[in-house]
């Protein structure tokens, strides 16, 4: 509710597991009689500059929510998630996902890459909008996970730009300081 109430656009409602977890998460931020959703978007109505009743009357068609499958009990459990007609896209984390398979961190080998390939043909079978948190945003990553069909890809971190960022100005200050 918090999150919503700041008046942003889309969640991600992280290791959804279950459809009743699914259910759960997606009525907290819907009003009713869609969801339990509590008034009381100040933020989002810029504190009153906006119509609350224009808001909260739109509010359920203009936030995007996001499941992020993360472990295989949301596979498994898939069918009954994807009833929800609230849920607007799909998000695969496959890092968790690994390691509910017992296999943390391999997320290119042959289980963690059928689960995904299988399960988003499911999704767009379903005309569901599926996503990956790639994990990086080196060329052949993205053209791994690209290659599944996906709607929408997350390239990369703001810790990998930072980090990237500051190695590469230490390079260049390293070849001045060497050039002096």
């Amino acid at each position: 509710k918090k999150i919503v109430e700041m008046g942003v656009d889309g969640i991600i409602f992280p290791m959804i597991r279950s459809a009743e977890e699914a259910n759960e998460a997606i009525s907290n931020v819907l009003y009713p009689p869609y969801g339990k959703r509590g008034f009381g978007p100040m933020n989002a109505i810029d504190y009153g500059f906006q119509n609350a009743f224009d808001y909260t009357k739109n509010s359920m068609d203009n936030l995007c929510c996001f499941i992020q499958l993360e472990h295989k009990d949301a596979i498994e459990n898939l069918e009954e998630i994807m009833k929800n007609e609230y849920i607007d896209g799909y998000i695969f984390g496959p890092n968790d996902l690994s390691g509910s398979y017992n296999v943390l961190g391999d997320v290119f080998g042959e289980k963690v890459t059928d689960v995904i390939k299988t399960t988003t043909e499911k999704l767009h079978n379903a005309n569901k909008y599926v996503g990956i948190a790639s994990g990086g945003y080196k060329t052949e990553i993205l053209e791994h996970w690209s290659s599944f069909g996906v709607e929408m890809l997350v390239a990369g971190a703001d810790f990998d730009f930072l980090r990237d960022g500051a190695l590469n100005n230490r390079i260049n200050l390293e070849k001045i300081h060497k050039s002096i």
